[in-house]
């Protein structure tokens, strides 16, 4: 009877033994996988240039044309809504992440040309234009989160109550035709 229990004992603590070898294996193994994780990210933020990626982000948003469409929550129709926002010159500012946007904004009723000052924040490598209830003259107040990336936009926007998304390719913007007299910074 002694050698019977004193076996199940030995069998039991033999288990949690491995148990508990298994599982630090386990740990290390966790542990090994996050550094190399962690090694990773910082080899990607070690390529992530910033001065390269300022002059691209201006290269490709000077003198270009976001063409898209807008949508409308709780406003859906088989038709989306055009937009397009003809951008002359994006430049950096000293303040922050702040760049100076000058562009023609088209959509529904409006069309006007303003110069902005807008947040751009990086997810890695790739451009966020960031607007946190900002003042566009001559349109309000607007909260939007939009992504650059290979020649496309894409995000989120709300304006008071009114929210949706955004979407549409990036193209070098032709010169525009110029209409008789008539002011590009008045309403339709």
């Amino acid at each position: 009877m002694y050698s019977a229990i004193s076996k199940a004992k030995t069998a039991f603590f033999v288990g949690l033994m491995l148990f508990g070898l298994v599982n630090e294996a386990r740990s290390q193994e966790q542990v090994t996988k996050s550094s190399d994780s962690v090694a990773r990210k910082s080899s990607v933020e070690e390529k992530f240039d910033r001065e390269k990626a300022f002059a691209d982000f201006k290269k490709l948003m000077s003198n270009s044309v976001l063409v898209g469409n807008f949508t409308i929550v709780g406003k859906e129709k088989k038709d989306l809504t055009p937009e397009e926002y003809r951008i002359a010159e994006v430049k950096k500012l000293d303040k922050g992440d702040y760049w100076s946007f000058k562009v023609r904004i088209k959509y529904m009723k409006y069309n006007v040309n303003v110069v902005v000052p807008l947040q751009v924040k990086w997810a890695g490598n790739t451009p966020v234009i960031t607007v946190d209830g900002d003042e566009i003259t001559g349109l309000g107040k607007f909260d939007a989160r939009v992504v650059i990336h290979e020649n496309k936009y894409s995000g989120t926007w709300s304006h008071g109550k009114t929210h949706g998304h955004l979407f549409g390719t990036i193209k070098r913007a032709e010169p525009e035709k110029k209409k008789g007299s008539a002011k590009s910074s008045d309403k339709k």
